[in-house]
């Protein structure tokens, strides 16, 4: 779970700078900004990089968003109301990291109809000004564990 942390707030940190390149591959047809990073995708980094040697993709970032926004709202404020969306929106175990020393405030949801579905909202105060704050959006998905099998019951009559 920390891991997860991590990576999305990586992965907000890079999106807040604004390089103006997606970090992934938009779907065929698709200006929902919606893209896949799963399977032989994800094995394909951007710019030509390759995959560490014997790694493999444990999470990949599917779709996301980065805006920024203009509010006198403290960050506490806005993450605050996200924090509030997520719930409006049915994402459970809605749970927040960072606050007043941090310079963003992670956020992060789960669907409870779709294991595995993570949504993490990132909200940065800006350098640039103290009225600006970027928003990131980004959901993911995390390996799930398998059930265990059930046991089988003992039997009375078995030798033992």
């Amino acid at each position: 779970m920390t891991r997860m942390l991590f990576a999305i707030a990586g992965a907000l940190a890079l999106a807040a700078c604004g390089s103006g390149q997606d970090a992934y591959s938009p779907s065929p047809g698709s200006d929902s900004g919606e893209g896949s990073a799963a399977g032989e995708t994800a094995q394909q980094l951007p710019f030509g990089f390759r995959l560490f040697p014997d790694a493999r993709v444990l999470n990949s970032f599917q779709q996301g968003l980065t805006v920024t926004i203009g509010s006198d709202a403290s960050q506490q404020e806005i993450a605050a109301f996200y924090e509030s969306e997520l719930e409006r929106l049915g994402w459970s175990e809605v749970s927040q990291r960072g606050g007043e020393e941090s310079a963003t405030i992670m956020l992060e949801g789960r669907d409870p109809t779709r294991p595995g579905k993570v949504l993490g909202v990132g909200i940065t105060r800006s350098g640039e000004g103290a009225d600006q704050t970027a928003l990131s959006f980004i959901e993911s998905d995390v390996p799930v564990a398998p059930e265990p099998p059930p046991e089988e019951p003992l039997d009375p009559l078995a030798e033992g």
